[in-house]
């Protein structure tokens, strides 16, 4: 059930004081999640744009009446960071590995955006507010949502920037908050160069980013895939209730079994 008014993402609660912005479409990108561990508010990965990061910021400030506390980036993978520059004051964490790599690969993400995609999106609205002006019902509510997608792009692109992590850590951090416990874990080379999940015990729910994606093909050209097995072996051994994946709907651990047959045919 939505919980959030708002035109560009969709939050769902899915425990007290949990809230996950399931991606609609390319001004998200990827999920987000927000925890209240009590004292303080987490939130893991800033979606593909900074309207998508600075919405799920503002969900999380009206819906904990708190401000955000910290931002936890599991991957450096460019639709989970984009909007780390809305939380300039706040402390974004990830292993060190996941920081050099955003310093590597963003500033190239960000200029290929400007060179070549900006144009292609300016063409693309053209014609998608022309098609719009003829289509019929069934059409509409598609093109209403491409339209919105190519006017964020537009809109954030002129000021788009690289914004790093300020915190990295090793192994595990924990908050032991009144609400809830939070663990940060880093899993090490599965989807990319350095994965890490968040994992809250009390409610038995395992945020994965892109170590599950469901109802969509996952990327595998960037980790290690037999690796990558070994760490849903790991999330499935400690018996979460609730995944929640970097891609597509919330769900449980039944739908491990699909990401199992895609990896398995990769390795």
């Amino acid at each position: 059930m939505t919980v959030f008014d708002s035109k560009y993402v969709n939050i769902e609660k899915i425990a007290d004081g949990v809230y996950v912005s399931v991606a609609l479409s390319a001004t998200t990108g990827s999920n987000s999640t927000i925890v209240d561990v009590g004292e303080q508010v987490l939130v893991v990965d800033t979606h593909m744009t900074p309207t998508g990061a600075a919405e799920v910021r503002r969900a999380a400030e009206q819906l904990t009446g708190k401000s955000v506390s910290y931002v936890l980036i599991t991957h450096n993978h460019f639709d989970h960071v984009m909007g780390n520059q809305i939380y300039h004051e706040t402390p974004i964490i990830s292993t060190p590995a996941t920081r050099d790599l955003i310093a590597e690969r963003i500033p190239g993400r960000i200029q290929d955006f400007h060179e070549n995609q900006i144009p292609t999106l300016e063409q693309q609205l053209s014609e998608l507010q022309e098609k719009l002006s003829t289509a019929d019902d069934s059409e509409r509510a598609d093109l209403q949502l491409q339209i919105l997608d190519a006017e964020v792009f537009l809109k954030d692109a002129p000021t788009a920037e690289m914004h790093l992590p300020s915190i990295t850590f090793e192994n595990k951090l924990v908050w032991h908050g009144s609400k809830r416990r939070a663990e940060f874990i880093h899993m090490g080379i599965g989807h990319s160069g350095s994965d890490s999940i968040l994992w809250l015990p009390d409610d038995a729910i395992a945020i994965l980013a892109d170590l599950l994606v469901v109802g969509y093909t996952p990327y595998m050209h960037d980790g290690d895939v037999a690796n990558w097995l070994r760490m849903l072996e790991q999330i499935e051994a400690m018996n979460p209730k609730i995944v929640v994946p970097g891609h597509g709907p919330v769900a449980t651990l039944t739908a491990f079994a699909d990401m199992r047959e895609h990896l398995n045919g990769a390795v």
